[in-house]
């Protein structure tokens, strides 16, 4: 009877360590952008053109950022907000270290449009299955309760949660350098 007590108070205690684990692995903070700049380019013999803006994306979390390929934009036109688009930087910007910002990225976009959107999916940090595993190992868990370990694993995702935020940037004619933009909607 007692070793049967054992493995079921190990199983417990085993559970627990895992989701105090992953409460403690959980990231804080958030993804962010910046305006840098938005130039008018205006063809002289047509008198139509483009607005030239500038924006980098800033990670606040305190881990690694990977965007995962489902990056759009949308724009605000004078008629109001258009369909989204699929965002051509996905190559300059697919991962941000902790803290950092990404290099300049620059758009074309119509001359009537009064602010744009950035709708971006991404994942913060490793797998967590990875980061409970090697919680387990170091602690030799994995070892000595080689079922319970199996079980508690089966618990973890293979990957980081994919994480959506919706960005909007806007601007005057002439924005001061630096104009941070405002996120709109907290990460979901």
């Amino acid at each position: 009877m007692r070793p049967r007590r054992f493995l079921i108070l190990a199983g417990v205690l085993l559970l627990l360590a895992a989701i105090v684990t992953a409460a403690l692995l959980s990231p804080q903070g958030r993804l962010d952008a910046v305006l840098v700049q938005a130039n008018r380019d205006l063809d002289v013999r047509t008198q139509k053109g483009n607005r030239l803006i500038t924006f980098q994306v800033r990670n606040k979390y305190s881990q690694p950022v990977s965007f995962t390929g489902g990056q759009r934009i949308q724009l605000r036109m004078t008629r109001g907000w258009e369909a989204p688009q699929p965002l051509p930087f996905s190559d300059e910007a697919s991962d941000l270290d902790e803290g950092a910002t990404s290099s300049p990225i620059m758009l074309a976009v119509p001359d009537n449009t009064q602010s744009v959107r950035l709708l971006l999916e991404y994942r913060v940090g490793g797998s967590p299955y990875c980061k409970a595993y090697f919680f387990l190992s170091r602690h030799g868990i994995c070892q000595t309760l080689k079922a319970p370990s199996r079980l508690a694993l089966r618990l973890f995702p293979r990957e980081a949660m994919k994480r959506h935020v919706q960005i909007d940037l806007a601007w005057t004619d002439q924005p001061p350098a630096g104009h941070s933009a405002v996120l709109s909607s907290a990460t979901h």
